[in-house]
């Protein structure tokens, strides 16, 4: 993944709030003194003759607005203010008008929340008061728990709600409001304080909505950030073994990038100097990219095909740009590439551009494609434990030849003869073919040679690699950060 900043906005005053609608690609950036404006950024997936113009001020607040929420499914935009006024905007004869007004007049709203659907908002006051409405404004049901609220996030299928507490609590409950259980959480890995709620957010499926129980059994769904840095990922509310993260960064933001993939955290590294960061992570926790940004960010939001992540810094509206890792390659006129799909497998294309025909191949944990001449390598996890599989595939996507190795390759190359596969001391060499300018004869298969040595000493070409016996992970003293191998 790269990572980088690409476009500055300035507003006239400090943003306290922003969200970004995925489906009509438009940001809603609400400000001290009431600002409110609705920006065009993106054409969208929606996009009408009925559009509001590139850029509205809307008016109705008189106070900061803290709290600005797309309604994707009916197109509606949710806005609370710090004196606890709420506003429905819906879009009318071209114009963001005023559907709705609320105000309790008694707590601040310290969050609110629409269900995946579009039919249900939930609204969490300081005090510990919540409503739940219809999309038409109707009052569903409302309680007053005996705790305070931070924060308030509905399941993908609407049937639980969590409530957050300042002091780090998250409580489950039903859809009609009855206590259910305490989620468990893991702010601390000692018995220190608990750290106080900093996000919660869980993906819901972006635009598209409900996700697959296929999907959330495969991947975490719920992220619960802590103010001190600690994150947990998890595939359910009442998930025991989640994924725990220290990020070391304090007031952390959390956000799902639309297809799940990819979660961003925001917040201050403190030592040894003070800076911003938002950092990258699969929904494994593993870290894909840390960005650097000069001065504090309030809020940041995902466009829909998460791409670009917008941040905002005191009144400056800032763009980065989110490329992802592609996999693809291209030999004997066939392009290969490989795309996710949200509920199931990592699927590769082979399309030949001469006879326009594509194969699908569905494949887990992919890592790497390379090719040359007639075929191509595809590098994978392997079903079995502590094992990696580099697939030889002619131009249709079928399996030639496999090969399996004891260590991650982490960097791979491919000639007309050879394939080479390192980690970071070692060097694994697959000659899969003796001359660079024939076609292989499959019938001479098993004539292909694999052999490894150590970085720091010479090769050996004599002994045959055994994944069983062969010892890939001897430190040496100067990383392997790159490899390449000629025709020759």
């Amino acid at each position: 993944m790269y990572v980088y900043l690409s476009k500055r906005v300035k507003l006239p005053e400090n943003i306290l709030a922003m969200s970004w609608s995925l489906d009509q690609g438009y940001i809603a950036c609400g400000g001290e003194k009431g600002q409110l404006k609705v920006m065009k950024v993106e054409s969208g997936k929606t996009a009408s003759k009925n559009a509001p113009p590139a850029s509205q001020p809307l008016m109705g607040h008189s106070s900061g607005v803290r709290l600005v929420v797309w309604n994707e499914v009916h197109k509606k935009l949710s806005t609370s203010d710090e004196n606890g006024l709420i506003i429905v905007w819906t879009l009318y004869k071209s114009r963001w008008t005023e559907e709705m007004i609320n105000n309790r007049k008694k707590s601040f709203v310290s969050d609110m929340k629409w269900t995946s659907n579009g039919e249900k908002i939930g609204i969490a006051y300081e005090d510990g008061a919540v409503i739940v409405g219809s999309v038409e404004g109707n009052r569903l049901w409302g309680k007053d728990l005996t705790h305070q609220l931070s924060h308030i996030e509905w399941a993908p299928d609407g049937k639980t709600i969590l409530f957050g507490t300042p002091n780090g609590e998250v409580k489950v409950y039903d859809y009609i409001g009855n206590y259910l259980y305490d989620a468990p959480l893991y702010s601390s890995s000692t018995k220190a304080p608990v750290s106080p709620l900093a996000g919660i957010h869980w993906y819901d499926g972006g635009v598209n909505g409900y996700i697959s129980e296929n999907y959330k059994e495969k991947f975490p769904t719920l992220c619960i950030a802590f103010r001190n840095g600690r994150v947990q990922l998890m595939k359910s509310e009442n998930d025991n073994s989640p994924i725990v993260l220290d990020t070391k960064l304090k007031n952390t933001l959390v956000r799902w990038s639309p297809l799940g993939n990819v979660l961003a955290i925001a917040g201050i590294i403190e030592d040894p100097e003070k800076r911003t960061e938002i950092q990258f992570f699969t929904p494994f926790g593993i870290h894909l990219r840390t960005l650097k940004v000069s001065g504090i960010v309030k809020t940041m939001s995902w466009e829909q095909y998460g791409q670009r992540l917008a941040v905002t810094v005191d009144s400056a509206l800032l763009f980065a740009n989110v490329q992802p890792l592609y996999y693809w390659t291209y030999f004997n006129n066939t392009l290969v590439y490989a795309f996710p799909k949200p509920d199931r497998d990592l699927c590769i294309t082979f399309w030949d551009i001469d006879i326009d025909e594509k194969y699908l191949k569905y494949i887990r944990n992919l890592l790497a494609i390379k090719s040359a001449g007639e075929y191509c390598v595809i590098v994978t996890t392997a079903e079995e434990d502590n094992l990696w599989a580099l697939v030889m595939c002619n131009s249709t996507g079928s399996p030639v030849e496999t090969k399996y190795l004891n260590f991650e390759p982490l960097f791979i190359s491919m000639s007309r003869t050879h394939i080479a596969a390192c980690n970071h001391q070692t060097v694994y060499i697959w000659q899969y073919n003796k001359k660079s300018k024939a076609k292989r004869d499959l019938s001479k298969i098993k004539l292909s040679k694999e052999y490894a040595f150590h970085i720091d000493k010479a090769p050996d070409t004599s002994k045959t690699y055994e994944k069983e016996n062969y010892n890939a992970h001897e430190h040496s003293a100067d990383h392997i950060t790159a490899v390449a191998n000629s025709e020759e």
